[in-house]
């Protein structure tokens, strides 16, 4: 095995941001290194200083190496320099690198040489030495055997066989190592930065059983900080899943030193820190104390801020009690100060305030009953969390619980002043009303009632202008009866002039045909926390909403009329809470794609067409009617994007690497009126079924040269089966012909029947429609003349329901085969599941409990027996009907009048099956 290292990465991204700074400063190293008035030891401290800080740096090692080959040996023994133990200290560092640490030994090797005794004591050491390199697992292992070949025939003559037996030993078990490693470096070479990957291979060397464990475990070591050098946290599901891999591992002595590890790389992480701090002692959190608020306050996002104010604030309150006073203070401080992490969660002004309730949490579960109210203040007075009901309702509860009647009741009396302008002020009502009906005085009621009364009244009117916004964008036709005293509109105004729907007539029926293409808006600019009621409320009133996506910052509603998305126009430039929200017609944004890999699902067209925009939606249809569908709508946010996608992706070859089979893709501009007017040469006609072909001689070249007298031919297929790979055929006896136009096929058709090609008559007919398939069939299983036993094949089969019937007989295969080979797999879209029968049993059961609840497609399937997926696909009944279908069939038999048949009354009337039914009926299969 002769590994060329060429291929593989020679520094990661840990290591290039060193050796980048190593390289500005250069000139600098360098001017040092010629500096006369320095002696050789010094320049080696300089050196040394440098790798302090960059202990890992394989280009400055190397140049330290380098700069100690160079001298002579008189030199080095004159100042008292060590040059083997500098060697031996960086192979200590460096040497578990398999992928580059040959480039060390090798300066080694020849460090040695130049220093070289001619006596037998050195030489004997030399050979030890290399003997020790052939035991360390590294990619140019058969290039050190070769050089330690020529080493022990010029050295060792009379003893060679004997030395080569004992080296070709050594060696073979070093490269069955190495050849279990490098698979997992090709790996690294393609995703360096993939944390799943660097997992794989640290489960890899933990497994490998021709390895001593003290070389494992600093393989292992090793290994993962290469892994920390690589990674990055964008994949941060996958990094911590690394970590706690690497960790059970018990490699290191500690779970704190392999946060220490983990933490030297990626300091600022909240996530891997709030992972470390969770489990921390009373000591740990002290000694990380600053660290951690440090980290805190320089949280860049939310969700990361989140993560570890709320772990670092439990551990407060766990630790509190025990802690020393200065501490303490500390706590309160960053807990409640003006700069404090409640002061920075309430600028984040999440929805659910989490971190700013913990902090009024933590006091509470001090008693700290001042500073409980100092913070429900701040949130209370903060402009933006003080108008949100919940929160207002919030503060009200800790008062209702610490302090009196009056403090609760103040909370509301306190809104007064703002209650029009609160974000549901109809739910503080209501809870002021309960509050003071029940533990109140007279005086309290009617000081409500005076109150909200006023401000319901400023609601209505406030919201009244908000629904009428629009009315001063509306052109308003002239008309001699505009100043009439008739408040009663002319019945033709309505149908003449209104280009709007009327608020007040009744919602239209939605049309049964959709028009997506042409009947959707773009919203941008919404806030973050908008859900679709959110949407709705902002076109209330103007239009039958049929749909509505959400993502990102942007939104897309489909309306069911035209005019339903002009009214919706002119909601642009409006308000959702602070937000100026754009409204555009949204058109030519969807593409159409076909002959994608059939094992591609939702997630891979988005990772493949994602560059081109922000995708919106990706449509795959049903395969209940037909399992051969395989195409899919994607909706972008614009058709800037949409024509992008289409433009450089049409066309192009993807390689799946399950069938190892190219796929040109078909990408398209979604447009309703071709879709309705594209049908192709199947469906019109034009295209004919050849058989009678000769397999070995008749080729396309052969066809189009019979075939073209009668016509323009558009395409020439002839299908060559799994059967006829391999050999010398060139069809499998078949073929099909499309011409341009149906008059050129039904001339070939006539003039072509018959006619005897390489002494064969040919049949000649129009192509027909392939039948639909609504269930699709997999299996590896082989022929054999043993049959399995009926019991054998129900342990290992299991059925999945409520499978979301978009999703395909292959990518179902292959979330299969990530737990254990599959030996059938019947797909059954129709009734939205599948049924599988796995080579063994153990798979089977771990099928069982990794599938049950997990998410394939839209929807979360659930695992039941092989006879399961039958008997939940026939027809559920409610209880209504149940009753309404057993009156029916008792008024038949009163009346004896013929009534039209219930379509569920057999299967509610039947009758129920018992337990030796059920025995009789296995007993059978």
């Amino acid at each position: 095995m002769s590994v060329d290292d060429s291929e593989y990465p020679k520094s990661d991204e840990g290591q290039d941001e060193v050796d980048s700074n190593f390289n500005a400063e250069k000139d600098t190293f360098y001017e040092f290194l010629k500096d006369d008035l320095l002696t050789i030891g010094d320049k080696l401290e300089l050196i040394n200083e440098i790798i302090k800080d960059k202990p890992y740096d394989f280009g400055i090692r190397l140049r330290k190496l380098q700069f100690l080959v160079d001298q002579d040996v008189q030199t080095l023994e004159r100042e008292k320099i060590d040059g083997e133990a500098e060697f031996r200290e960086s192979i200590f560092v460096l040497g578990d690198d398999i992928t580059r640490s040959h480039q060390i030994w090798d300066l080694y090797f020849e460090y040695l040489l130049n220093t070289a005794k001619n006596d037998a004591s050195f030489i004997e050491k030399l050979r030890l030495i290399w003997e020790e390199r052939l035991a360390e697992p590294h990619l140019t292992i058969e290039q050190t055997f070769n050089d330690y070949t020529q080493f022990i025939s010029k050295f060792y003559s009379e003893t060679y066989s004997e030395m080569m037996i004992r080296a070709s030993a050594i060696k073979n078990k070093t490269v069955k190592i190495v050849e279990a490693l490098e698979p997992w470096e090709l790996e690294i070479l393609e995703s360096p930065d993939t944390p799943s990957v660097w997992e794989g291979y640290i489960v890899c060397i933990s497994k490998l059983k021709n390895l001593d464990r003290v070389t494992k475990n600093r393989l292992l070591k090793f290994t993962f900080k290469r892994a920390m050098w690589y990674v990055n946290t964008d994949k941060l599901i996958e990094l911590r899943s690394l970590i706690k891999t690497y960790d059970s591992l018990g490699i290191a002595i500690s779970r704190d030193v392999v946060y220490s590890e983990v933490l030297s790389y990626f300091d600022q992480n909240c996530y891997l820190w709030s992972d470390y701090i969770i489990e921390s002692d009373i000591s740990q959190f002290q000694d990380n104390f600053e660290r951690v608020t440090k980290v805190i306050y320089s949280a860049s996002d939310y969700d990361g801020f989140c993560a570890l104010s709320s772990v670092f604030i439990r551990n407060c309150g766990l630790f509190f009690d025990q802690l020393p006073g200065p501490l303490k203070q500390s706590i309160i401080s960053i807990l409640s100060g003006d700069q404090s992490i409640f002061t920075q969660a309430l600028e984040y002004n999440n929805v659910f305030h989490t971190i700013e309730k913990m902090c009024i949490g933590f006091f509470m579960k001090i008693e700290n009953i001042d500073i409980v109210r100092l913070l429900s203040n701040k949130m209370l007075d903060d402009p933006q969390c003080g108008t949100q009901v919940e929160v207002i309702l919030y503060v009200f509860e800790i008062e209702k619980q610490f302090g009196d009647f009056e403090t609760a009741l103040h909370v509301f009396t306190g809104t007064c002043a703002r209650l029009s302008s609160l974000d549901w002020p109809e739910r503080l009502m209501d809870e002021w009303q309960r509050y003071v009906m029940l533990f109140g005085k007279i005086s309290h009621i009617e000081h409500y009632k005076e109150v909200c009364t006023n401000a319901l009244l400023t609601v209505e009117s406030n919201n009244a202008t908000v629904d009428l916004q629009v009315v001063d964008d509306i052109p308003v036709p002239k008309s001699s009866e505009e100043n009439t005293t008739n408040k009663r509109s002319r019945d033709g105004d309505s149908e003449e002039y209104s280009n709007f729907p009327n608020k007040k007539a009744k919602q239209r029926a939605e049309p049964a045909t959709r028009n997506r293409e042409n009947l959707t808006v773009l919203l941008s600019n919404i806030p973050p926390e908008s859900t679709n009621s959110t949407i709705e409320k902002f076109f209330k009133d103007y239009g039958l909403i049929r749909e509505i996506q959400i993502c990102e910052d942007n939104a897309t509603v489909e309306f069911t009329q035209e005019q339903d998305l002009l009214a919706a126009l002119t909601r642009d430039h409006k308000y959702i809470k602070a937000n100026e929200i754009g409204v555009t017609h949204l058109k030519d944004n969807t593409i159409w794609v076909t002959n994608f890999p059939p094992t591609y699902a939702e997630s891979s067209l988005r990772e493949l067409f994602s560059p081109f925009g922000v995708i919106m939606s990706v449509r795959l249809p049903s395969l209940a009617s037909n399992v051969n569908r395989r195409f899919c709508y994607i909706d972008f946010t614009s058709s800037d994007s949409a024509s992008k996608a289409a433009a450089e992706i049409d066309g192009l070859e993807i390689t799946d690497s399950v069938h190892n089979k190219k796929f040109k893709l078909v990408v398209k501009i979604s447009n309703l009126q071709k879709k309705k007017e594209r049908s192709g040469a199947l469906d019109e006609g034009r295209e004919l079924y050849v058989s009678g072909l000769d397999y070995h001689k008749v080729d396309e070249e052969t066809l189009r040269s019979h075939f073209n007298n009668y016509g323009e031919i558009e395409s020439i297929k002839l299908p060559l089966g799994k059967r006829g790979q391999g050999t010398n055929r060139v069809n499998d006896g078949y073929g099909f012909i499309s011409f341009s136009k149906k008059e050129e096929a039904q001339a070939a058709i006539q003039g072509m029947s018959n006619f005897v090609l390489f002494d064969r008559p040919l049949v000649v007919t129009l192509a027909v429609p392939k039948a639909k398939k609504t269930s699709n069939f997999h299996s590896t299983k082989e022929s054999s003349t043993t049959r399995t036993p009926k019991s054998v094949i129900e342990s290992k089969t299991i059925s999945l329901l409520n499978l979301d019937d978009k999703v395909s007989q292959d990518h179902l295969l292959s979330i299969l085969e990530e737990i254990g080979p599959v030996r059938k797999l019947e797909l059954k879209p129709d009734m939205n599941g599948s049924l599988v029968e796995f080579e063994n049993v153990n798979d089977c059961g771990k099928a069982e409990i990794k599938l049950n609840g997990f998410q394939i497609g839209d929807r979360k399937v659930t695992v039941g027996s092989r006879y399961e997926l039958e008997r939940s696909s026939g027809p559920k009944v409610n209880r209504r009907q149940r009753r309404q279908a057993i009156l029916e069939n008792k008024n038949k038999i009163q009346t004896s009048e013929t009534l039209p048949e219930a379509p569920i009354s057999e299967t509610v009337v039947a009758k129920p099956k018992t337990n030796d039914d059920f025995r009789r009926m296995f007993l059978k299969n």
